[in-house]
C-alpha cells in the first residue's frame, strides 16, 4: 500500500476514532450489565426487610399544574398528614441521601448524618456507650444528635452545628423557620429547640435502607452521626422527603409480609387526602429496587443498542470505503496476484493488517482514555467515561473481549466480501485499461 494514499489513510484514521468510541460504549455497557448484576445479588440480603413497604412509583396525578409552579402540596401533605398515621402504625423513616456516592461532601463532616424515627431504633437497635440500645421518650422535643464517643472531643462543635440547623441564624435558614415559611404551625414549645446530644458505642455499621451506599459493606453506614425524630420534637420540614418517588425514599410502611392488604387498609386515608391518584402501589421495598433496576437496564439497553449500532455501521462503512479505496489504488498489483491464483488474504494481506492494526490503536486510546478518567485528570470530553477495563474484572473483560471479537469478524468478513465484489465489477474494465 502506497504510504502517499491520503483518501485511505484519513478514512483508516476516522476508522480507528469511530472504533474508539464503540469500544468505549461496549465497555460501559458490559460494565452496566455487570453493575446490574451484582445489585441484584446484594438485593437478595434484604430479605429481612420485607415486612416493609414503599408507595412506588410518585405518580404526579392531579398536582401537574402545583408542581409546575414549584408548590411541594403532595409533599407537604404526606409529612404533615400521613406520616404520624403511618409511624403510630409502625413506619420505619430512614434519610440517608447525603451518604449516596453522588452527593456531594460537605465542607463540614459533622452536618453528614442519618434522620431516623424510633420505629426505626426499635427494628434496627442503635446501642450507646453502655452497650445498651438507645431508648428515646416519645415526647421528648428536644432535637437528639447520637454521635459515636469517638467525637466527644467535638461535643460543642456538633451541638452549635445543629442547634443552628434547628433554630437558624440571622443568615442561615433553620427547620424551624422553613416551616414558619411555608405556612405550616410550629408548635409554641419548639420556636426555640434545644439540642441533646447522646453517645453511641463506636465500631457500630447503621443500615442505611439505601441500595446505593455501600453495597459492598450491606448498605450500611460505619458510626454515622444520627438525627433522632420524635413524634414530639419534629416538624413537617423534617418530613418532607418521606416519599420522593425513589425507591430509596425514607418512608418505610409497615406491611407485616403483604402490602397488598396494607395498601388496601391504607387507600381511604390516601383518598381523604387527595393522595390516591399520586400513590397506587404498596411495594415491598426490595421489589421498588428491582423494577427500578429493570427500567435502567431496558433504558441502558436500549441506548447502547442504537448508539453502538450506529457506530459499528460507520466503523464498517469506513472499512468498506478503505477496501474501494485500496483496490482503486493497487488494482495492478491486485490483478497480478489474482491472475496467478493468490488467495484473497493474501492479496488485501497489506488492507487487512492495516485494519486491524485500526482496531488495536483503537483499544490502547480507548484504555488511555479510561485510565486518564480514572486520574481524575479535568480533561475535556471525558465525562461520559464512567468506566475503566480496570474496573471491569476478569468477566467485565471476557464479555468486551467477546463483542469486540464478533464485532471485528464481522467487519471483516463484510470487507472480504466488498473485496470480492468490488473485484467483480471493476477487475475486467481495469485490466481492459491495462
Amino acid at each position: 500500500m502506497s504510504p502517499h494514499s491520503t483518501p485511505l489513510l484519513l478514512s483508516l484514521a476516522v476508522k480507528t476514532l469511530i472504533t474508539t468510541m464503540l469500544i468505549i460504549v461496549i465497555a460501559q455497557a458490559s460494565a452496566s450489565i455487570l453493575d446490574s448484576r451484582d445489585e441484584r445479588q446484594h438485593l437478595s440480603a434484604w430479605g429481612d426487610t420485607d415486612d416493609y413497604g414503599v408507595l412506588f412509583p410518585y405518580y404526579v396525578g392531579d398536582n401537574e399544574q402545583d408542581i409546575d409552579s414549584g408548590d411541594y402540596t403532595t409533599e407537604v401533605t404526606v409529612a404533615r398528614d400521613l406520616y404520624p398515621m403511618v409511624d403510630q402504625a409502625g413506619a420505619l423513616y430512614i434519610e440517608s441521601f447525603n451518604y449516596e456516592p453522588d452527593y456531594p461532601q460537605p465542607d463540614d463532616p459533622m452536618t453528614q448524618s442519618l434522620t431516623v424515627n424510633l420505629n426505626y431504633l426499635a427494628r434496627y437497635p442503635v446501642y450507646a456507650e453502655d452497650g445498651q440500645p438507645l431508648e428515646i421518650d416519645p415526647s421528648e422535643d428536644s432535637w437528639i444528635v447520637a454521635a459515636p464517643s469517638t467525637l466527644k472531643s467535638q461535643e460543642e462543635h456538633i451541638r452549635r452545628t445543629y442547634y443552628v440547623s434547628r433554630n437558624g441564624t440571622p443568615e442561615v435558614e433553620g427547620v424551624i423557620q422553613a416551616d414558619e415559611r411555608m405556612g405550616l404551625p410550629v408548635p409554641e414549645d419548639l420556636h426555640e429547640q434545644d439540642v441533646i446530644i447522646v453517645w453511641t458505642a463506636p465500631g457500630q455499621d447503621v443500615f442505611t435502607f439505601n441500595s446505593k451506599i455501600s453495597p459492598e459493606s450491606g448498605n450500611t453506614v460505619r458510626d454515622p452521626i444520627i438525627e433522632i425524630m420524635t413524634p414530639s420534637n419534629s416538624l413537617a420540614g423534617d418530613r418532607l422527603n418521606s416519599i420522593t418517588g425513589d425507591p430509596d425514599t425514607a418512608l418505610k410502611i409497615f406491611t407485616d409480609g403483604d402490602p397488598e392488604s396494607t395498601y388496601e387498609r391504607l387507600l381511604p386515608t390516601l383518598q381523604e387526602l387527595s393522595l390516591d391518584d399520586n400513590f397506587t402501589h404498596l411495594v415491598t421495598t426490595s421489589d421498588a429496587q428491582r423494577f427500578e433496576l429493570a427500567l435502567g437496564e431496558r433504558e441502558m439497553f436500549w441506548d447502547a443498542v442504537t448508539t453502538g449500532s450506529s457506530l459499528f455501521v460507520l466503523v464498517v462503512l469506513l472499512g468498506t470505503s478503505a477496501t474501494v479505496i485500496y483496490f482503486n489504488s493497487q488494482y495492478r498489483a491486485i490483478a497480478v496476484h489474482r491472475l496467478h491464483g493468490a488467495s484473497l488474504p493474501r492479496t488485501y494481506s497489506g488492507l487487512f493488517r492495516v485494519s486491524g492494526c485500526s482496531w488495536l490503536v483503537a483499544l490502547v486510546f480507548a484504555t488511555v482514555l479510561g485510565a486518564l478518567k480514572s486520574l481524575g485528570l479535568p480533561l475535556p470530553y471525558l465525562h461520559p467515561l464512567q468506566y475503566t477495563f480496570g474496573a471491569l474484572g476478569a468477566q467485565g473483560l471476557l464479555l468486551v473481549t467477546a463483542i469486540l471479537g464478533a464485532a471485528a469478524a464481522i467487519e471483516a468478513g463484510i470487507g472480504a466480501l466488498t473485496a470480492l465484489a468490488t473485484e467483480r465489477v471493476s477487475l475486467t474494465r481495469r485490466l481492459k485499461e491495462l
